[in-house]
């Protein structure tokens, strides 16, 4: 009996390590996340600033039918956040948004942005789904 219950130890914990060892690392969340400009900003001329965010498509069924019990949706919460530096003022829209799509189904948010100061500047964004909000990660690198 003793040697069974080691044995069945020692199967399991093979088991777990070889899980462990051969799942592929996770890179990114989305199929696509994408920051960008209507045209190319200047100093005090406003600007449409949108991110666009395709979540995945790969969701099996049974987390679909497991996050449809909890929440409601036929999804899952998804967050997106455009961050924008000093030398930029929001003029008009949501610099957030949290809510659900559809598998495969795409976000935007649109922003209108003024540049206020000449400079470098970082735009980024962030986007994850809920328990990670900043899994994926966009830059625009801009000179104005």
């Amino acid at each position: 009996m003793l040697i069974i219950i080691f044995v069945i130890l020692l199967v399991s914990v093979f088991a777990f390590y070889v899980l462990i060892n051969t799942s592929p690392a996770i890179e990114k969340f989305f199929q696509n996340m994408e920051l960008s400009f209507s045209e190319s900003p200047v100093l005090n001329k406003e600007v449409e600033l949108t991110l666009t965010v395709t979540p995945p498509l790969s969701i099996s069924e049974d987390a679909w039918i497991k996050i449809l019990s909890q929440n409601g949706n036929f999804a899952p919460k998804y967050y997106l956040e455009i961050i924008l530096p000093e030398g930029f003022e929001l003029i008009h829209g949501d610099l957030n948004w949290e809510g659900y799509t559809g598998p495969g189904e795409t976000k935007q948010i649109k922003v209108i942005v003024k540049a206020i100061e000449e400079g470098n500047w970082l735009i980024g964004a962030w986007a994850g789904p809920e328990g990670n909000k900043k899994f994926d990660r966009d830059n625009l690198y801009i000179a104005v």
